[in-house]
């Protein structure tokens, strides 16, 4: 998996902690959704995808308070779309979706206390 063309914002050769946060809440939504970082910035809208979008985007907004602009770049949006993905995720909050079960997964493998 190459990760030099996922996004335009984000250099992940560089030494800084939040890069590489970034990069770590990539991958793991991606093998949680058992997909490629090409397919997760890809322009194809499958329910699949678009819920690894979702996930992506709360988790770098949630948990690294990037801009909306920031997390669209990273993902290939517009910033209205990473919008409607932060609205649909807390949608999901009070159905108890799959999504939020897989979100919380993701969370407990990288941010889980040592």
């Amino acid at each position: 998996m190459t990760a030099v063309c996922f996004t335009k914002s984000i250099d992940i050769l560089t030494p800084k902690k939040e890069v590489n946060m970034d990069y770590r809440i990539i991958v793991g939504v991606c093998e949680e959704f058992e997909i490629t970082i090409e397919q997760l910035t890809s322009k194809v809208g499958t329910r699949h995808l678009t819920n690894a979008r979702i996930a992506c985007a709360f988790l770098l907004r949630s948990r690294l308070n990037h801009t909306h602009q920031f997390i669209a770049n990273t993902l290939n949006r517009d910033h209205s779309t990473v919008t409607y993905f932060l609205q649909k995720e807390q949608d999901y909050r009070f159905t108890k979706d799959v999504l939020i079960t897989q979100i919380q997964r993701i969370e407990t493998k990288l941010f889980k206390q040592p």
